[in-house]
Parts: structure tokens; C-alpha cells; sequence
């Protein structure tokens, strides 16, 4: 078997999995891997509050995968629907 990353633990669900495989939605580097999660790509991982698939802001998802203020996101559906109450869209 060849490992995909290592991270030095066997925690699942922080990029590199138990049996060193990167994880969807991550992307990891280095010979200890350093494991970051690929906000914007539609997968929300463990690290993100949302994902909707685009780096706009002021939609309810941040350009950052947070939460916006005001911000209502919908996770039964991949990419996050998310929204602001007040923005002046529907």
C-alpha cells in the first residue's frame, strides 16, 4: 500500500484519513503532511462552516467558507445553497 499523506495520527475527518489517504475536499503536502481543506471546491469538510461552490461574498457563504452574518445555508444540497436575509436578492 502507498501512502497518499501522513499526518502523524490516526484521526479521520482532518485530511489524512486513518490509513493515509487524503480525504475529499482536502489537499495535503510535505513529508509530515500538512492537510488544508479546498474551500470553494463544494465539499464541505469538517474545518468549513460552508461550502457553496464560489468565493463571492455577501451570498451567505464567505469567500472564506464561513458563515455570513445574516447568513442561512441549506446543507442537504452540494454545493451549500446559502443566502442573507436583507441582501436584496431572492
Amino acid at each position: 500500500m502507498t501512502e497518499e499523506c501522513d499526518d502523524l495520527n490516526s484521526n479521520d475527518l482532518d485530511g489524512c484519513s486513518s490509513n493515509c489517504v487524503i480525504e475529499t475536499g482536502f489537499y495535503c503536502t510535505g513529508e509530515q503532511s500538512i492537510c488544508a481543506s479546498k474551500c470553494n471546491d463544494t465539499i464541505k469538510t469538517s474545518n468549513e462552516e460552508c461550502d457553496d461552490g464560489n468565493s463571492i461574498n455577501g451570498d451567505g457563504c464567505s469567500s472564506d467558507c464561513k458563515i455570513e452574518p445574516n447568513g442561512h445555508c441549506d446543507f442537504s444540497f452540494s454545493p451549500n445553497k446559502c443566502d442573507v436575509c436583507g441582501n436584496n436578492f431572492v
